[in-house]
């Protein structure tokens, strides 16, 4: 199985409810590499390292979201290359905004 970055971008009442720790077990669980933190926006934003059918696992357990959340919105994107110096999965501190694959050109 081919790894690849993805970056989810998850929408609707998913701060303030133990959204990020509720991803954290779902990567580890999955044995990931990456991060979760929140956004300005009120979004939540996660980068993993996976294959494409581990993914589509992650993606279904994120929409359920821990029992105060609310998941309105799932954004799935494909980063263009691999992110090589995750090594272990984080909460990160909130961010003005996401981040931003620049390795196109």
């Amino acid at each position: 199985m081919k790894l690849k970055s993805f970056q989810i971008l998850i929408s609707g009442r998913v701060q303030g409810v133990g959204f990020r720790h509720y991803t954290t077990l779902i990567a580890e669980k999955h044995k990931l590499n990456g991060w979760v933190r929140n956004l300005l926006d009120g979004r939540v934003e996660v980068v993993i390292n996976c294959s494409a059918q581990v993914l589509e696992s992650v993606l279904c357990e994120i929409r359920q979201g821990p029992s105060c959340s609310k998941v309105e919105q799932i954004e799935s994107i494909e980063l263009h290359t691999l992110i090589n110096n995750l090594n272990c999965f984080q909460i990160l501190p909130t961010s003005p905004t996401h981040w931003e694959d620049h390795s196109h050109g």
